[in-house]
């Protein structure tokens, strides 16, 4: 359900099937922080 591999620098690594999209590893700090203001965004979406 969720990745996390210090060992892969990438923010967004696909997923195991491709036509899934992309996963966010949470290894990695810089894409906790891409995550961040998405999930702000919807917070703010459903408040309204």
């Amino acid at each position: 359900m969720f990745l996390y591999n210090p060992k892969d620098k990438r923010l967004l690594p696909p997923k195991r099937i491709q036509w899934m999209g992309y996963t966010v590893n949470f290894a990695n700090p810089y894409s906790v922080l891409l995550l961040l203001p998405f999930l702000i965004l919807i917070a703010v979406v459903i408040l309204k």
